[in-house]
């Protein structure tokens, strides 16, 4: 597979500076390491090198890794493409088995979308439950290909990007009881109620990580990561990473802010 391909595709679907997980080499099922993306990229080109990432929030992807379930899957994509979604159905690898991406911008529709996948029998993967990208190399050396559409460039557009997104995902206000932790002064010590309650509050509002660190940055409650080094931005990405698990484990319906009630601390 060329690699300018594995690497667009693999763009499309990643969480932007998440690291990427690199299997062992060998055929194994077993993660090596963490890694960066550009460096698992390096190796699948190099070596063939079969490798996972974690998605972006607009990205589901139903894994069917059963062949008795590869209708289901060419089922729930069409009717996925008829509701107006452009689904990508890929053949994973082995025979039969296949992994359908979608991407959907609104946070609703998407807990729908999820509840179908889970539904139609697949082992549904978002967030932080990795997968490999489509095409990436398999860990047996198996081909995969694009079933539906069967264009590349049809499927990456389907699949868009984080710049696309800005453009396609609906924004939603602040709401007030976020402005009013965003307002505080950052707790003493390690507490950190108010600054969990103002991340919740800004992925409910639909930013990202970059916006919310900017956010965070200019508002009084951003003091919290303050200081020289790479250690205030380290802690930011991992209370905001805390964040985004609980979406996740709330089915992403708590990303809609009326499902997360954040009183003033």
């Amino acid at each position: 597979m060329p690699a300018e391909l594995v690497r667009a595709f693999a763009e499309a679907v990643a969480a932007p500076g998440q690291k990427a997980l690199l299997y062992r080499p060998g055929g194994s099922n077993e993660i090596e390491r963490r890694t960066s993306l550009p460096t698992a990229l390096h190796l699948a080109e190099a070596e063939g090198r079969p490798f996972a990432v974690y998605l972006r929030p607009e990205i589901l992807v139903g894994d069917y890794d059963r062949p008795e379930q590869a209708g289901a899957a060419v089922t729930l994509a069409g009717e996925l493409r008829a509701e107006g979604l452009q689904p990508v159905l890929v053949a994973s690898g082995q025979p039969g088995r296949r992994h359908l991406f979608v991407r959907v911008a609104d946070v609703e529709q998407r807990a729908l979308v999820r509840d179908r996948l889970k539904a139609s029998g697949a082992d549904v993967r978002a967030g932080n439950q990795p997968i490999r990208p489509p095409l990436s190399p398999h860990r047996l050396g198996l081909p995969a290909r694009l079933l539906a559409p069967t264009d590349a460039t049809a499927a990456l557009d389907a699949l868009g990007g984080p710049e696309s997104d800005e453009q396609a995902r609906p924004r939603r206000g602040l709401s007030d009881a976020t402005t009013r932790l965003l307002g505080q002064s950052p707790p003493p010590g390690s507490r950190s109620e108010p600054v969990m309650g103002a991340l919740l509050g800004l992925a409910n509002a639909g930013l990202d990580r970059e916006q919310a660190w900017a956010t965070l940055r200019s508002a009084p409650l951003g003091a919290r990561y303050a200081g020289p080094g790479h250690g205030p931005r380290a802690r930011f990405d991992l209370e905001w990473s805390k964040a985004c698990r609980r979406v996740e484990e709330g089915g992403q319906r708590c990303l809609h802010p009326r499902m997360i009630r954040v009183e003033p601390v």
